[in-house]
């Protein structure tokens, strides 16, 4: 739960903020697609263990987590998306999924130790992101007046400045990441633990003793 909480808040969060400084000052170049880092760590870095302590680096098919929860934090991250870029209700939501699921395949397969191997999942994560979404709409703009040629031709030109942005930017918010995780383990573990209430005039019960058996004659 405490995982899927920090996945969700940290993506909220850097969604709102790379939307939120792009619109405010300006900015005309590509930005990156937070969700997608967070996609790929989650996939990749299993439970938290060893990486996200600082204890050596995730091996590939170990420790995962149900299936089911990161599906959902993924399409949460999705649904995210489709609020700040005003998409499609559940189109982003839906590529997210379907990526997430692309990438837990490939973790049983690969690690990804260094930070070129790291940018270059990024890298394709991102294309395959929005190579659905493209998909998505194209098949649903005659019912929601787009035109396909217009989106194609948009997306031709984009997706790859699109996806360079988000690899770029990975390096940050992988450390972001790992940083947010190691800080909520550390308060965890200050936390003081319930002990069980001590019952004054109560004496320890001694234990039975054991009844003697006699020597055998010699």
């Amino acid at each position: 739960m405490l995982r899927a909480a920090l996945y969700i808040t940290v993506g909220w969060l850097l969604i709102a903020a790379v939307a939120g400084l792009g619109h405010s000052l300006g900015l005309t170049v590509m930005l990156p697609a937070s969700s997608v880092v967070l996609l790929v760590h989650m996939a990749f870095s299993g439970d938290g263990g060893g990486e996200l302590e600082g204890e050596g680096e995730p091996q590939p098919g170990l420790h995962r987590p149900p299936l089911a929860a990161d599906l959902a934090v993924a399409i949460a991250l999705g649904y995210l998306e489709d609020i700040h870029q005003s998409q499609l209700a559940g189109t982003l939501s839906l590529a997210h999924g379907l990526t997430f699921l692309v990438l837990r395949w490939a973790s049983y397969r690969i690690a990804i130790t260094r930070v070129g191997a790291r940018a270059v999942v990024t890298l394709a994560a991102a294309l395959l992101v929005d190579l659905i979404t493209v998909g998505l709409l194209t098949l649903t703009a005659p019912r929601v007046g787009l035109q396909r040629a217009s989106l194609l031709a948009s997306a031709g030109g984009n997706l790859h400045w699109h996806a360079l942005a988000t690899a770029l930017a990975m390096p940050a918010i992988w450390a972001l990441v790992g940083a947010c995780f190691r800080l909520a383990r550390r308060l965890q573990s200050a936390s003081p633990r319930p002990q069980a209430p001590i019952v004054r005039g109560a004496r320890p019960r001694r234990p039975p003793k054991l009844p003697r058996h006699p020597k055998p004659p010699s």
